[in-house]
Parts: C-alpha cells; sequence; structure tokens
C-alpha cells in the first residue's frame, strides 16, 4: 500500500529558510534510509510543509521511518543557530538568549 504522508509547520510557520534547509532535510531523508529502508515514490519540499508519497515493505516500516525522520529534523531544527535582533548567531532556537532578553522592554 502507498501512502501520502505531510508534516507542517505549528501556525503553518516556514520550516525551510533558505536553500541549505532543504537540502539539510535532503541529507536527513538519506540518513534516514539507512537505518529504515522505505521506498520513496515522490516528495516535494515547501517552504512550510513537506509531502512524501511512500510505499513501505512492511506493516511497521511506515511509523518507524516516519518517526526518524521527524524526530531527526526536528532536533537538527531546534540546535541550529539563528540570528536574533541584536544580529548575533551564538544561540539556537530551543533557548531564549540572554541578548534577546537584553532587547526586550520591561
Amino acid at each position: 500500500m502507498v501512502f501520502h504522508v505531510l508534516n507542517r509547520g505549528v501556525g503553518r510557520m516556514r520550516l525551510f529558510l533558505k536553500d541549505g534547509d532543504f537540502e539539510a532535510f535532503e541529507r536527513i531523508v538519506e540518513k534516514t534510509l539507512e537505518i529504515c529502508p522505505m521506498r520513496i515514490c515522490a516528495y516535494c519540499l515547501m517552504s512550510n510543509h513537506w509531502h512524501l508519497v511512500l510505499w513501505p515493505e512492511r506493516h511497521r516500516d511506515l511509523g518507524r521511518f516516519m518517526q526518524k525522520l521527524t524526530i531527526t529534523h526536528v532536533r537538527n531544527w531546534q540546535v541550529a543557530p539563528i540570528a536574533c535582533l541584536s544580529g548575533c548567531r551564538r544561540h539556537t532556537r530551543h533557548r531564549r538568549p540572554a541578548c534577546l532578553l537584553r532587547l526586550t522592554p520591561p
């Protein structure tokens, strides 16, 4: 059986901000395939969501593949450096940086 799966950012938030983000996701898919084999019939990546058409060989393959893929993607996204309002790139998405705290009015 073939499945159409998708993942969308919360509130349609952008998942991919630059070309390198799309390429990083494709590398995550490749690494996931090494651990959890899956037949990928088609895929489409857009800035705020992605679609995959998957054809698992066994019953439990779909769940294993999707779990590994999405967890790896989220973890990589959370630790990617971001630029804050002050222009620094020292912190990551999962922490509220001190530089933002300094810029926030009382």
